[in-house]
């Protein structure tokens, strides 16, 4: 059995179809989705039913763009900025699909690390990371639903802080598994930014290289930063390699980094 973990796809159908077809997976393989599997690009539609059908063995963590499209599929609010989401809420099996998306959490075990779309705070273990994705995962499957997307979607999360209340520190996790990319040396959360790491603003660092990083050790593997392209090392393998803005989709099988890319086929 085999694992191979996929950057983010955006709705990149076409793309997705050539990447699977060259990884070939046999029928015990796993292909773990590290976040933003819908929107920006045009067939996000395509691509849930493609992942949900039963074909593959598939597994997923939730990403932004998966929070939103949940957002707008449960809450009814307008389409945001490039939001390509229209023909996925509009479609006849829409009601299938967003309970087959919405039933994943933000953070899956691989090996002796995790696979998620932003970042883990520094002061995190893997243990708590999932202890944290298991009570939103709880959160977005429960009665509380719809206010807590409000929440993620107002983007007025606190800080993270251990002595939060339980609601408040799930809110913080989620910015994190889905929005990191940058802080500073003591992990407050700048998720603004979204340029290279050569243009990272003084004072802040990849969320990966904070000194004493809790999860050092384990490795993590994670998609959200086009801008920083592909990276393999011993403790971090980063996948979002800018598909849905013309350039490719990337997988590597987690047993042996063997690393598998497409080039965009919808730009």
């Amino acid at each position: 059995m085999a694992t191979y973990v996929v950057g983010d796809v955006q709705g990149c159908y076409r793309s997705l179809r050539a990447l699977v077809e060259k990884i070939a997976p046999g029928k015990n393989d796993c292909l773990v989705f590290a976040g933003d599997v819908v929107n920006r690009g045009p067939n996000s539609l395509e691509v849930l039913r493609f992942l949900s059908e039963g074909s593959l063995s598939v597994r997923c963590v939730l990403g932004n763009h998966d929070l939103w499209a949940l957002a707008r599929y449960y809450l009814k609010v307008p389409p945001g900025k490039r939001d390509t989401l229209d023909p996925l809420l509009e479609s006849p099996d829409a009601s299938r699909l967003f309970e087959w998306l919405g039933q994943w959490p933000l953070a899956e075990a691989i090996g002796n690390g995790l696979s998620l779309h932003g970042g883990v705070h520094p002061d995190w273990t893997q243990e708590l990371s999932l202890q944290l994705s298991s009570a939103v995962q709880k959160r977005l499957n429960g009665s509380e639903r719809d206010g807590f997307l409000q929440r993620i979607i107002a983007r007025n999360a606190p800080e993270w802080n251990p002595t939060l209340d339980e609601y408040e520190r799930e809110l913080a996790a989620v910015r994190w598994f889905t929005r990191a990319r940058v802080c500073d040396p003591n992990g407050r959360l700048d998720a603004e930014f979204s340029g290279p790491p050569d243009a990272i603003p003084a004072g802040l660092l990849p969320w990966y290289a904070v000194p004493g990083r809790r999860t050092k050790g384990r490795r993590l593997y994670f998609g959200h930063w086009a801008a920083h392209g592909f990276l393999c090392n011993s403790d971090v393998v980063a996948l979002d390699t800018g598909c849905v803005w013309g350039g490719q989709l990337t997988a590597i099988r987690a047993e042996d980094d063997h690393l598998f890319q497409v080039p965009s086929a919808e730009v």
